[in-house]
Order: structure tokens, then sequence, then C-alpha cells
């Protein structure tokens, strides 16, 4: 989980020196993304965190239309 967390903090440094620091993460993005690939599920990580699912699922949307990567599959 450490490790994951690491890699998009060195990577938000790379997309900021390319993107003139336009581009931000924020921990709220991070931590959902952390709970949803612990948890496998964005229900599930929903629960534990204590907030509505369509929340995480904003925040997850958010942190890949950032990142321009797709995260996760989605069945």
């Amino acid at each position: 989980m450490h490790l994951l967390l690491a890699i998009l903090m060195n990577l938000r440094f790379d997309i900021k020196k390319y993107n003139y620091g336009s581009s931000y993460l924020e921990i709220r993005q991070l931590r959902s993304f952390c709970a949803v690939a612990a948890l496998r599920s964005i229900s599930k990580a929903s629960v534990e965190m204590g907030i509505a699912q369509p929340t995480v699922s904003v925040h997850v949307g958010e942190l890949e239309l950032e990142l321009g990567v797709e995260l996760f599959e989605r069945s």
C-alpha cells in the first residue's frame, strides 16, 4: 500500500514538471485509490472509508483523468 502511494507521489512530481505545475493530486483521491486497490471493490472501499460509493468513484475517476491512465478494470 505504501509503495503504491510512493509511486503515485513520484508520478505527481513528474506530471507537474511537464504540465508546468497545473496538475495536482489530492489526498482524498489517493486515499480512495488505495482503499479500492486494497479491498478490490469500490463499494467495499466506500463502506470502509465511511463515504458514499459515488464519491469514491468520482475520486478514482478524477485521479485517472489527471494521470491519463485507467487505474482499474471495470466490469
